[in-house]
């Protein structure tokens, strides 16, 4: 047992790691309520500079210390070698959703898997190091993860759609009874497993007096968290907090060890980790160096945004051909930072074992039980290994992705999904959009209205229905559209004209020259009166109504 409960203090520990989980979801509701920005924006900047930039630190971890380095190193140069080529051979296939697929589907164990870690490095430090108790402890967090995203409708259209894109709609065979079958199950089997962890804890207590009390918190914080944030029925809200404190925790855990270790081996770390772990001024060119790797994730996003947007072209970009399609090149964009995604899936899968002698060094845990021999790995183990821990899904989900689906399959896929998950904006979203596609607005109206019921903020359904409700001449209908319709994307002027109009046309014309008092709206009503010359009340918005 460690003499000291924390990883570094009691102040550090509980703001970066126990209730780092509902610090997150409190400033996430802070900036959401500024509508300053839509829910997409706020993603994009905390993909690129939290999620994105706590990618780099792991492999600094991994080729930094030299006992990580010593044992596994095959594994990791055949992985920085392997990953690149399958994701980017994917994405110039035109089957980048293979590698969409495994980022998704290995997502779950990832943030699991390190939730655990965090339990079982307090729970070391308590004096727990039995294997049984480990393994029940993986076995309960696991569960708990599964059973939260079994009861999110957000995170599993998500996950619908993303191996449906590979051609395999496995969800198409599920019934709404059946699927809440399986969710009663999963609470069920978690409650069971409640239980025995309970059970386990009470026992370890009467046999040594210890209590991981740290353990105990740093889960049911972010549990809680999880099982909230979850149920958001936007997908990018629901995302959110759970990537935020995940990456802000492993921040903080990398420093940590990394500076520990140089602490306790000052001489037997590369330059480049002194650098940067060294001392207490090092952290500053810590976060620089994340920062650094965060804008690069920014610029791909930004790209991927503008090619989607129609603002760029393939030819605008330098990591893409002239000749490509605006989908193509997209799809490489989006390998390039699943590239990122995948190896520190990777690296972060045996780099933190407890069970591990220098892990426990640094963490100055005491005992022998449980430990694992140091000894490095042989090369051909550690090619295998990193050959086949993405390579087995890439192959399941490249068959599928081969196979050719009909338009009309595919319709009926997205439709079911709307009914299977009820609460996931996004799926009534996409189902609208996919009766859009085949001039259904019948269709395609009640499902944007129930996704815009569902979560305001989701992009696209209020400039829809804003549109049809012009279209009708409801202008009332359109104005209150056109007003949810900014509320949902602030930063897009494009809307800010449409809002205008709407003003304009129900009689408020001083309010709607109010919306137009800035110069990104003034350009952006240039854009739309020169690509709808038909509209006539842009055009006297354009000449102020003369």
């Amino acid at each position: 047992m460690s003499s000291n409960r924390w990883i570094r203090g009691p102040l550090t520990d509980l703001g970066w790691v126990i209730l780092c989980p509902a610090l997150a979801l409190g400033a996430l509701h802070l900036v959401w309520g500024s509508a300053a920005l839509s829910d997409r924006a706020v993603y994009a900047l905390m993909l690129a500079f939290i999620v994105t930039g706590h990618h780099l630190p792991g492999w600094l971890r991994a080729f930094g210390e030299p006992e990580i380095y010593r044992r596994y190193g095959a594994r990791l140069w055949t992985s920085f070698i392997a990953v690149p080529l399958l994701v980017m051979g994917f994405a110039l296939a035109h089957v980048g959703v293979v590698g969409v697929a495994i980022a998704t589907t290995y997502d779950l164990w990832h943030v699991s898997a390190q939730q655990h870690g965090v339990g079982r490095i307090y729970a070391a430090k308590a004096g727990d190091l039995e294997r049984g108790s480990a393994r029940l402890d993986v076995w309960c967090v696991v569960t708990w993860y599964v059973t939260a995203v079994f009861w999110s409708d957000s995170w599993m259209g998500g996950l619908a759609r993303a191996v449906r894109l590979t051609g395999w709609p496995v969800f198409d065979a599920v019934t709404p009874g059946l699927w809440h079958d399986v969710q009663v199950a999963a609470l069920v089997f978690s409650g069971v497993l409640l239980f025995a962890y309970v059970t386990s804890s009470v026992r370890i207590w009467r046999r040594t007096g210890q209590v991981a009390w740290l353990k105990h918190a740093a889960h049911a914080v972010a549990l809680t968290v999880v099982g909230y944030s979850y149920q958001d029925p936007n997908w990018f809200r629901a995302q959110s907090a759970q990537s935020v404190f995940h990456a802000v925790q492993y921040f903080f855990l990398v420093w940590v060890f990394a500076h520990g270790a140089l602490r306790q081996r000052p001489f037997a770390h590369r330059g480049f980790y002194r650098y940067l772990f060294g001392d207490g001024s090092a952290i500053s060119r810590y976060a620089l160096v994340i920062g650094l790797y965060g804008v690069g994730g920014y610029i791909l996003a930004n790209w991927q945004f503008g090619l989607h947007s129609g603002a760029l072209t393939s030819a605008d970009i330098p990591l893409t051909a002239a000749g490509w399609s605006a989908e193509h090149g997209i799809e490489v964009l989006g390998a390039i930072g699943l590239t990122s995604v995948l190896l520190h899936y990777y690296a972060d899968a045996f780099i933190w074992k407890v069970r591990s002698r220098p892990v426990r060094e640094t963490l100055e845990v005491a005992g022998e039980a449980g430990l694992r021999p140091d000894g490095p790995e042989s090369v051909r183990r550690g090619v295998a290994h990193a050959l086949l821990y993405f390579g087995v899904a890439a192959l399941v989900f490249l068959v599928g992705a081969l196979q050719t689906r009909t338009p009309d399959a595919t319709y009926a896929s997205v439709r079911h999904e709307a009914e299977l998950f009820p609460r996931s904006a996004s799926a009534h979203d996409l189902f609208a959009r996919a009766a859009l596609e085949r001039g259904d607005r019948a269709t395609a109206e009640p499902a944007l209205k129930r996704a815009l019921a569902l979560s305001s903020t989701v992009r696209d359904p209020a400039r829809l229905l804003r549109g049809f409700a012009r279209e009708r001449g409801d202008t009332e209908a359109a104005l209150r559209y056109a007003r949810m319709a900014v509320r949902a994307v602030p930063e897009e002027a494009s809307r800010r004209v449409e809002l205008a109009i709407a003003l304009y046309e129900v009689g408020r014309r001083a309010e709607s020259e109010r919306v137009m008092g800035d110069r990104a709206a003034a350009l952006a009503l240039e854009r739309y009166a020169e690509q709808h010359p038909e509209d006539a009340t842009a055009a006297e918005l354009r000449t102020g109504g003369r």
